[in-house]
């Protein structure tokens, strides 16, 4: 027979949730190939699994970039519109 004690919560701690600022970067290039894609933000040469800014690199395609945060933010960067929104 199994005797399990009563439990009584007193206090409930939150866990802070990490605040993760805005990625602010400038997609200037992607290289990219299926095996070894690689992304130029803010002059620096970046591949999957890299991290920048507090956000992690989870994908490299032809013409984005999606980063995620570790908030669980999704923030999907696009080489053209980066390109038209800097090169002004």
């Amino acid at each position: 027979r199994l005797i399990v004690p009563d439990v009584v919560i007193v206090e409930e701690k939150k866990v802070p949730e990490k605040e993760v600022s805005p990625l602010r970067s400038v997609l200037e290039a992607i290289y990219w190939n299926k095996t070894n894609p690689l992304a130029t933000l803010d002059g620096e040469t970046y591949r999957v699994g890299d991290s920048l800014q507090g956000y992690e690199i989870v994908a490299i395609n032809k013409s984005t970039v999606l980063f995620k945060g570790g908030d669980g933010k999704v923030v999907v960067k696009d080489i053209d519109e980066d390109l038209r929104k800097y090169r002004r």
